[in-house]
């Protein structure tokens, strides 16, 4: 039996990611990099767009439910498109 089970984190992160980067003229992979902040950013960017398309015109109040890294990227998005 390994000991890997050890060294785990005791919280693992809610939000993960693996983004493989690919050379453009081979196809072959040139980079695996964790992607959590990419992530976070692509779903805090759709969350802003559906709510620049979804809300009401008069709407002046944000309400963001949980916390953590998305809930802060989500308020970072919406506060650009929503000052």
């Amino acid at each position: 039996m390994s000991g890997y089970h050890r060294k785990l984190p005791t919280r693992l992160p809610y939000i993960s990611g693996i983004l493989a980067l690919n050379d453009p003229e081979t196809g072959l992979p040139i980079a695996v990099m964790d992607c959590a902040w990419v992530t976070a950013m692509r779903t805090a960017a759709a969350t802003a767009v559906a709510a620049r398309r979804l809300a009401r015109p008069e709407s002046s109040l944000l309400g963001i439910l949980g916390c953590g890294v998305q809930g802060r990227a989500n308020t970072e998005a919406l506060g650009v498109l929503f000052p």
